[in-house]
């Protein structure tokens, strides 16, 4: 297994079981974000306890998915702790790692893949329904195959990500 893959899990699995074994408020709900990269919409699933908050998110860009029917996902796991939390608002500095990865030509093994650091804030209204906007940024890396150099090339620049999303909380 690559070693990269193996970062991957190990960042996953320490993340799921954050999520499972110490939360105490489950949180379930639709996402749509932008990014540098592509407009994206997905599902997330987040757990929070006390004022600490993790949560897993899969996305899918909708330009290279639905326009130029190349499926584009992104996985995104994120960490926030609510420094203003009143009754049904929150105020929250966060952290995410997300990971894309999109094939780009369907006759070879080519593909692109954007690692992701940010921080930034987060903003929730509501109780049993959440409505909440974000927006971030930071460390933004594409890996992809040079076929001129025939060797993997890597660009490292600032990223943003700013997202809308609906939760519901039981």
């Amino acid at each position: 297994m690559p070693l990269f893959c193996r970062k991957t899990s190990f960042v996953f699995l320490f993340s799921l079981i954050g999520i499972l074994v110490y939360g105490q408020k489950n949180e379930l709900g639709l996402r749509i974000s932008y990014a540098r990269m592509d407009a994206f919409n997905g599902i997330q699933y987040a757990r929070a306890f006390s004022r600490f908050k993790q949560d897993v998110s899969f996305e899918w860009g909708v330009n290279r998915t639905y326009l130029h029917r190349r499926f584009f996902p992104r996985i995104t796991f994120g960490s926030s702790y609510a420094i203003i939390e009143k009754r049904a608002f929150k105020l929250a500095p966060a952290a995410s790692y997300g990971y894309a990865r999109l094939k780009t030509n369907s006759l070879v093994k080519s593909f692109h893949q954007w690692h992701e650091i940010y921080g930034g804030f987060n903003v929730e209204v509501g109780m049993k329904w959440k409505g909440g906007i974000a927006i971030s940024g930071g460390w933004l890396m594409e890996q992809y195959f040079n076929a001129y150099l025939n060797r993997q090339s890597f660009v490292h620049t600032v990223g943003f990500n700013g997202e809308v999303s609906l939760v519901f909380c039981w």
